[in-house]
């Protein structure tokens, strides 16, 4: 019995030995697993220590797991302009939210794939100023928080389907920015982009009411917002179905397109699912 308990003691205090650590420095520790293989670990909340870690470390490693920890959009930005790996650097273009860096980045980085990797980026980030009619519900929520639509384009006679994604990656008194793709996680491309890119405006003529819609599968009384406008050739016409329960205020878009000479166009997008961060 005495020897049971002693093999018992003996297993459970080699249990609970705490990993062995391979090397460290200020604010990260390389530590040996159960299969013999290490992980890297940042151990400081210091937001300096761990921007000097993302910027200056000599390991690749060790900077990709203090990156990887980076949220705020400036030191994003600032690493993108120091580090020199380039399948570091190319991860880190694909967090950016800043749209005029991306753009330049697109048109003339040395790095091919930087190139590609910020057009796509680009195509994704959607800005929001305080005078759009979803500003006010998206500063509501944390960054995190996202939407998924489903989208309908009828247009020449023809109609076809897509799934889009919002998620809220900044959020500030100027400015929100969301990021908009598809559902593969692909930027949009063609006839949606250009309707949720050139005619997601909020001027022109503004009519208000209110009437009945199906969300997630449920009639609810919704009030909207119209607004009629014109660009270049183009005469369009936006709805927004507005819902509080949904992140950034509006359960439902509608848009109708008249361009210059061609069929009427248009697209009809519902919110299906949302998560709140």
């Amino acid at each position: 019995m005495v020897r049971h308990a002693w093999v018992l003691a003996l297993v459970l205090g080699l249990g609970c030995q705490t990993a062995k650590v391979v090397r460290e420095g200020n604010g990260w520790r390389e530590t040996e697993t159960k299969d013999g293989k290490t992980e890297i670990s940042i151990t400081s909340n210091d937001p300096k220590v761990l921007a000097e870690i993302a910027k200056t470390h000599a390991d690749p490693k060790i900077r990709a797991q203090a990156q990887s920890q980076i949220t705020n959009p400036a030191e994003l930005a600032d690493i993108v302009k120091v580090e020199k790996d380039p399948a570091l650097r190319r991860a880190m273009v694909g967090r950016l939210t800043d749209e005029a860096l991306l753009k330049s980045l697109a048109q003339s980085d040395a790095d091919e794939g930087v190139k590609q990797t910020a057009a796509a980026r680009a195509d994704m980030i959607r800005t929001v100023d305080p005078k759009h009619p979803e500003f006010a519900g998206w500063t509501a929520c944390k960054p995190g928080t996202w939407v998924k639509w489903r989208v309908e384009i009828k247009t020449n006679g023809e109609k076809s389907n897509v799934e889009m994604v919002r998620t809220l990656l900044e959020c500030c008194p100027e400015r929100v920015v969301l990021e908009q793709k598809l559902g593969s996680g692909k930027p949009m491309v063609g006839v949606p982009k250009d309707f949720l890119t050139r005619f997601d405006v909020a001027y022109g003529r503004k009519v208000e009411d209110s009437g009945k819609m199906t969300l997630q599968g449920k009639a609810v009384e919704c009030k909207w917002v119209r607004h009629n406008f014109q660009r270049g050739g183009d005469i369009a016409q936006v709805r927004r179905w507005m819902s509080s329960d949904v992140p950034g205020g509006v359960a439902r878009i509608d848009m109708e397109v008249s361009p210059e000479g061609q069929p009427l166009s248009s697209l009809s997008a519902v919110a299906t699912a949302w998560e709140r961060k």
